[in-house]
């Protein structure tokens, strides 16, 4: 409350020396008044606030110290054994709830750059088409945004927007698995290669369905001249 807010305040003030020690040393600390040498400006902050006992314990992470866990005893009869086992098993607590938070963190992390790993990936195979020649500077972009667009227009759920965007990113994908010399050709293409190209569609979404990242996004490559 507001008396252990106010002993914080103080200790962070004066320099606590005492967590220090526990923090450096890996073991617990205990002190009664009047809690060291009379120089001690943290000792003294908590002599004023008729502090009993002073008592912490290492938060310890794979052998590493990560913090102190400390307990403040007021004046009077204070059942040592049981406070100290207490304090022991808190900092335990303490120490798995750090863990796991920040595996938790480090998971998100590793998916978030693993996500944007994906994007840039699907990008650069989009700006493979404008660099052979097969889509005009911009075009990808510009469907992306049409695309976005229309989606919102027509409901669509915020969470399901970035499918949208990755489906418009690869909607003419399919075409890069058309040779140049096919693509180039300087005479008009034959019915038999013009079937072939209408045929890049189904060309991209056998290639990428083995992709679990990308299968929501899939039906717009697929169906994009529907």
């Amino acid at each position: 409350g507001e008396q252990y807010d106010s002993i914080k305040a103080l200790a962070k003030r004066a320099g606590n020396e005492l967590a220090e020690q526990c923090f450096h040393n890996l073991e617990p600390v205990i002190t009664r008044e009047p809690f060291g040498t009379a120089d001690s400006a943290f000792g003294q902050a908590l002599v004023k606030k008729k502090i009993g006992m002073y008592a912490a314990n290492p938060i310890i992470s794979k052998g590493k110290p990560i913090g102190v866990l400390e307990l403040f005893f007021r004046q009077g009869q204070i059942d040592l054994d049981r406070s100290l086992h207490f304090l022991s098993a808190m900092a335990a607590q303490a120490a798995i709830a750090i863990e796991n938070a920040q595996t938790f963190y480090d998971l998100q992390k590793a998916n978030l750059d693993l996500s944007q790993a994906y994007e840039s990936i699907l990008e650069s195979w989009a700006l493979s088409l404008e660099q052979r020649g097969l889509e005009s500077p911009g075009h990808t972009q510009r469907v992306i945004g049409l695309a976005l667009e229309l989606g919102r227009a027509a409901g669509v759920r915020d969470e399901e927007l970035p499918h949208l965007r990755r489906g418009a990113l690869l909607h003419d994908i399919g075409m890069l698995f058309f040779p140049d010399c096919f693509l180039q050709k300087a005479g008009a293409l034959t019915a038999d290669e013009i079937a072939l190209l209408h045929q890049h569609p189904q060309f991209a979404y056998d290639a990428l369905y083995k992709i679990a990242y990308l299968r929501p996004a899939l039906e717009i490559p697929l169906y994009h001249h529907e």
